[in-house]
């Protein structure tokens, strides 16, 4: 195993525990709005993805290329999700924003 191989091993241990971390809080965490548990939730899968899909390049399952190609789709994907979830937030406060009289 070359240098390269432990550093992106490091990276990928790294890219878990925050994925995990991420996760863990979405769920626990009560001070965050609905939305934005999901957010924390939605970020979280896709590290875990993204560690994923490193570490089967590691192993030489997946080519460098199709690593790059899977991971871009995985960032598309998430960027939609948070994306709907942050228009989800703006109309809950607007519907429950107090009206001015």
């Amino acid at each position: 195993m070359s240098t390269v191989d432990v550093l992106q091993l490091i990276g990928t241990l790294a890219l878990t525990g925050l994925g995990l971390l991420s996760i863990r809080v979405g769920h626990s965490a009560e001070r965050f709005s609905r939305y934005g548990r999901e957010t924390l939730v939605a970020l979280g899968v896709f590290l875990l993805f993204a560690a994923g899909v490193r570490i089967l390049d590691l192993l030489d399952y997946l080519s460098p290329e199709w690593a790059r190609v899977a991971n871009g789709l995985g960032a598309v994907v998430c960027l939609a999700i948070v994306a709907q979830l942050a228009v989800l937030t703006r109309i809950e406060h607007r519907l429950h924003r107090p009206t001015r009289r």
